[in-house]
């Protein structure tokens, strides 16, 4: 079996999944992390596949800053869906 895990390129989000992702691994099948293009190696370091899907933290960052939003919950929503998962999605296409 081929299983694709998804996770933002951050500790907090990789670190969860890691043990499931490894358990998988452990038991022959084929798994790929795809996660923020600057976390991909932190991913690799922690003995998992792994391949860049979507923007950088950085560019989240500039996006979010464009839509001046000073409301925090309004910018972690925006964050979380309208701005960081349109590229991942594609991303994830593709990988699939």
């Amino acid at each position: 079996m081929r299983v694709l895990f998804t996770c933002h390129g951050a500790y907090g989000h990789f670190h969860p999944i890691a043990p499931l992702a490894l358990a998988v691994r452990a038991r022959g099948h084929e798994v790929v992390v795809a996660t923020g293009p600057a976390f991909v190696d932190w991913v690799r370091r922690c003995g998992l596949p792994a391949e860049p899907s979507g923007l950088t933290a950085a560019e989240v960052d500039g996006h979010v800053a464009e839509l001046g939003i000073t409301d925090r919950r309004l910018l972690a929503f925006h964050r979380f869906s309208t701005v960081s998962v349109p590229p991942m999605f594609a991303d994830l296409v593709r990988l699939a």
